[in-house]
């Protein structure tokens, strides 16, 4: 009806042209763009419960139509009717759908003021702070102080200075594309830390290494059953010493108020190398992974007993079940270690900024550092007893 000739628009030909033309100031107006990245992140934050399939045919017969008919029809309407482009979404709407499209707008808003909201609760590389779970009803609703100060503040503060709506839907579309990168970044670290967990091969346990009486519980953050968490390998590099026995203890947040007993604990041997019946197994060391929720009371002052009941119910199981090899010795080290101590240990990692960094790159770390070192640390949270925990510190450049 208007001009068809906006199909063009999906050439990168004339993308590519126009900041070429307009050079700073093409560039500049990719601030209104940006909040294509809002709808994308907000869509993957909603439906990032479902499956990949479910995704990509919501994206795909969905979401991906309604924007190229809306962005295709604004652009045709402008091109015949110049007026429009002071204010295209609501001057484009069709007789009679003013009111509809405002109630759209609203619900709109109110989805990316989620997006918002989702990008400042992925805390597992934040400084621990602390968060409320307000129903258990309703699993997913948190309430971290912390968080919702700073969003009230950073809101008045943008919606103070930035006084019209353009110049605001810039701003908060430069905010997404923020989020988007930090979270970019994140994932990087964890690939770079799965990379630096090694894994300990034959030999690595050798005679050099003294064996401690008593029953050593490492706290291990990634869970991951085919690598060796990082504190245990420096407590053998810094004391060439290691517990009679050695339990890697995982803890698995779920976003549910409880678990059930029979569901919420997975015991297993650790391995060192191998795969089938070849693998071969660290000697009285063993993996728990203990999957919780948010009301579910984990670490008490009798986890030791804990870890050592489960410890011996899979040692048992694994004899009444008629495994090839016996495990008669290893419940007779394992009450023999419980007996003689529990010792707690857990990793501090310090973090260092290399000293060619940049200047601005490295006011930005030296900011989170100041945060990471300024909340709580994790033996403040271990509702243990305090003079069995043992902290093992190691520095890494960022």
């Amino acid at each position: 009806m208007y001009d068809s000739s906006v199909l063009k628009a999906f050439s990168p030909y004339f993308a590519g042209s126009f900041l070429m033309r307009n050079g700073k100031d093409g560039w500049l107006q990719l601030g209104g763009i940006l909040l294509a990245f809002t709808g994308v992140e907000t869509l993957f934050a909603d439906l990032g419960a479902f499956s990949q399939r479910a995704i990509r045919i919501s994206w795909l017969c969905f979401v991906y139509p309604c924007l190229l008919l809306s962005y295709i029809g604004q652009g045709a309407y402008m091109s015949r009717v110049p007026s429009a482009y002071a204010n295209p979404f609501y001057l484009t709407v069709p007789p009679g759908m003013l009111y509809p499209s405002l109630v759209v707008a609203i619900l709109a808003c109110i989805v990316a003021s989620q997006a918002v909201v989702t990008g400042s609760f992925q805390l597992s590389y934040f400084p621990q702070v602390k968060v409320y779970h307000t129903s258990k009803t309703f699993h997913g609703q948190v309430y971290i102080p912390l968080a919702n100060w700073l969003m009230m503040i950073g809101t008045i503060i943008v919606t103070a200075v930035y006084n019209n709506t353009t110049a605001l839907g810039e701003a908060y579309g430069a905010c997404v594309i923020l989020v988007s990168f930090l979270t970019t970044c994140m994932v990087t670290v964890t690939t770079a830390l799965r990379e630096n967990k090694l894994i300990l091969r034959n030999g690595s346990k050798s005679s050099t290494i003294a064996t401690i009486n008593g029953l050593g519980i490492f706290f291990d953050k990634s869970g991951s059953s085919s690598n060796t968490p990082t504190v245990f390998l420096h407590f053998l590099q810094k004391f060439s010493a290691a517990p009679e026995v050695t339990v890697f203890l995982h803890l698995r947040p779920l976003s549910m108020p409880t678990v059930a007993p029979e569901e919420r604990y997975a015991v297993s041997r650790c391995f060192t190398y191998g795969a089938g019946p070849n693998k071969q197994a660290i000697p009285n060391c063993y993996r728990l992974i203990v999957r919780h929720g948010y009301t579910d009371e984990i670490i008490t002052p009798d986890l030791g007993t804990l870890v050592l009941d489960l410890v011996r119910s899979f040692l048992t199981s694994q004899k009444n079940s008629g495994a090839p090899e016996s495990d008669t010795g290893r419940l007779d080290a394992l009450h023999r270690a419980w007996k003689s101590q529990v010792i707690y240990i857990v990793g501090k990692e310090q973090l260092k900024i290399p000293a060619k960094t940049n200047i601005a790159r490295r006011f930005f770390l030296w900011a989170f550092l100041w945060m990471r070192d300024a909340s709580r640390t994790k033996v403040q949270h271990l509702n243990v007893e305090t003079d069995r925990v043992v902290e093992v510190g190691f520095v890494k450049e960022m």
